[in-house]
């Protein structure tokens, strides 16, 4: 996987969104976070996977009551989608 940032990236947030979803928020972090950071140096990543997955990081920062990390992902967000659309509004 090493020579497949993004491949390992979607695994990571497909991964990071079932622990979220099953309640290990911890352990949904680490994988988002993670996942985030392979798909931002893939080249081949889609802005919308990287919006998603960085979406679904602050949502999860949210939970956990980690504000200003919620915040800063998403202000990055709005940043990667040039017009906001596709980002919740920033606390």
């Amino acid at each position: 996987i090493e020579e497949a940032p993004g491949v390992e990236g979607r695994l990571r947030w497909a991964l990071g969104k079932s622990l979220s979803r099953a309640g290990s928020l911890d352990l949904a972090r680490v994988e988002l976070e993670r996942a985030r950071e392979l798909l931002d140096a893939d080249h081949d990543a889609t802005t919308p996977e990287r919006l998603e997955a960085g979406n679904e990081l602050a949502d999860v920062l949210l939970q956990l009551e980690d504000f200003s990390g919620a915040r800063s992902v998403l202000e990055t967000c709005r940043t990667l989608s040039g017009d906001g659309r596709d980002v919740p509004e920033i606390l």
